[in-house]
């Protein structure tokens, strides 16, 4: 089935997971090469093996520099405030942070 509206065939939602990073990671695993969302501005879009790449790449700078600025231990519990436009990369920095566990 092709969604009218979205490019590309619709697949059936996950089973019952328990967080969005959990989905997150069931579609990327499932659907690696369907798009998983589309900047309307630039019409650039990402699949989800593309969108979990750039999640993993903010993951891995935040990581850093929160280690490098903090005297917490970036595994313990963070509060991280975001002010971005919408954007694909804004998707995958809150994706980014909810992976961390931080909030």
């Amino acid at each position: 089935m092709v969604s009218p509206t979205l490019r590309g065939p619709i697949h059936p939602p996950p089973p019952l997971v328990g967080s969005v990073v959990e989905g997150f990671q069931w579609a990327v695993l499932s659907h690696p090469q369907t798009v998983a969302l589309i900047d309307a501005s630039t019409d650039v879009s990402l699949t989800y093996q593309q969108l979990a790449e750039l999640v993993s790449a903010i993951s891995r700078v935040l990581y850093s520099h929160l280690k490098q600025v903090s005297n917490h231990n970036p595994d313990g519990d963070l509060l991280v405030a975001l002010c971005m436009p919408p954007s694909p990369r804004l998707v995958a920095t809150i994706l980014a942070v909810m992976q961390m566990g931080a909030a």
